[in-house]
């Protein structure tokens, strides 16, 4: 079965209401391990096993798939009581370092008061929030603790803390993995325009959610503005489906007053990625989503089509699919040359100050062959060069609304 139905059936298995088994029932084991290979690269596999006993019970799923599923909920939940202990850690490591109290973003929070247990939100890492001036000092101090590094800095530090949203990650004794945020999505720039920032609001604004959490967490509306820049334009959908299970969870459990956060999104510069990240949820994981929240805009069938294909790609071959995407953009534009000499020059990482990000550790070296390797990779496959076309499908759309061919009919698929 091919991948674009076999993604498709998917996101069904996501919906809150459980798809048709007649679906499932003729799909080979063949179909079945690479549907659940997905699954587990997206850390699905508890949700799928809350969301599906229905199917289960009616023999439509294979009994070696459902027991991986059950295994891999109560293994998440494990996993989970593992990270928030290590949460717990580095908070208390930063506080006796001075660095300040960090701020837990995105997984940290949702997995303990958005979802209804720990173990549906599975984590990739911690990302947590401080002031750009103590990211260092605090990075040292997780050393020091036992925490190890897993990637060397790209550029210096003083440019890493400059110009980037993260320091390389850190692993803990356990093995989590951490990343301490300067920022929590790039500035917008004239080469790659975009939401205006909200660290320091954000920052100013955390909070303790319950007195016998000492985390500091972000507000709640400012925590589903971060999901949608983090899904729709910082990530272009590549962060998975959980993009849309998390909106949905946050619009449950903490929904904001919908003008008003629309009118936000007017200000700041996201709309359009509310309106796809909720037009999305509302088609795959909750019909009826869009009228709740009072959406103002309607998403391009287009970009709607080609989302389920964005959302679940293969991490290893995301960025050299961003790499093509982004020549391909240029050549369109008659400034290939100019992007190419701009990425030669180290432009296009953070504005003006962006001609420091190559100064000491081998910086641009190492950056120049590491998009020579996902350049290289994208134009040696098929299926990468379709991502990159959809790619900029949806950042043509964020941008300004418009879609080459919209008037062509979109493919459609059926489960």
């Amino acid at each position: 079965m091919d991948r674009p139905r076999l993604r498709r059936l998917l996101l069904a298995l996501l919906a809150e209401t459980p798809p048709d088994p007649a679906a499932y029932r003729a799909l080979p084991m063949r179909a079945w391990r690479e549907l659940d290979r997905m699954a587990g690269m997206h850390g699905l596999r508890p949700l799928l096993h809350l969301r599906n006993a229905t199917l289960a019970q009616a023999g439509a799923i294979p009994p070696p798939i459902w027991q991986g599923w059950q295994d891999g909920r109560r293994n998440a939940a494990i996993r989970a009581l593992v990270q928030r202990r290590d949460l717990l850690e580095i908070q208390a490591i930063l506080t006796r370092a001075g660095t300040g109290q960090p701020v837990a973003l995105k997984g940290a929070f949702l997995a303990w008061y958005a979802y209804d247990e720990p173990a549906l939100r599975v984590l990739g890492d911690l990302d947590l929030l401080l002031c750009p001036e103590q990211a260092l000092a605090a990075f040292e101090a997780l050393k020091v603790a036992g925490y190890v590094q897993q990637k060397p800095f790209e550029l210096s530090p003083a440019d890493t803390v400059l110009l980037l949203k993260h320091l390389p990650p850190l692993a803990s004794p356990q093995g989590t993995l951490v990343e301490l945020h300067m920022r929590c999505w790039p500035e917008p720039t004239a080469q790659a325009p975009g939401p205006l920032p909200r660290d320091i609001r954000m920052r100013q604004r955390a909070r303790r959610w319950r007195d016998d959490d000492p985390l500091l967490y972000p507000e709640s509306d400012d925590m589903l503005v971060h999901l949608v820049v983090h899904g729709a334009y910082d990530f272009r959908l590549n962060c998975g489906p959980r993009a849309l299970l998390d909106c949905v969870a946050m619009a449950d459990r903490f929904p904001p007053e919908w003008d008003r956060f629309w009118a936000m999104g007017r200000d700041e510069g996201w709309t359009k990625g509310a309106a796809l990240l909720f037009a999305l949820a509302d088609r795959w994981i909750r019909p009826g989503l869009l009228a709740q929240c009072n959406c103002p805009l309607p998403v391009a069938p287009r970009v709607l089509e080609a989302a389920p294909d964005l959302l679940l790609q293969e991490p290893g071959r995301s960025t050299a699919a961003q790499a093509l995407a982004d020549l391909r953009r240029a050549a369109a534009s008659g400034a290939l040359l100019a992007a190419l000499r701009a990425r030669l020059a180290g432009q296009g990482i953070g504005g003006a100050q962006a001609q420091r990000a190559f100064s000491g550790h081998g910086g641009r070296a190492r950056w120049l062959a590491g998009k020579a390797r996902s350049v290289l990779s994208a134009l040696a496959s098929r299926e990468t060069q379709g991502r990159a076309r959809d790619m900029n499908l949806l950042r043509g759309w964020l941008a300004d609304g418009m879609v080459e061919g919209e008037d062509s009919p979109a493919p459609t698929f059926t489960l």
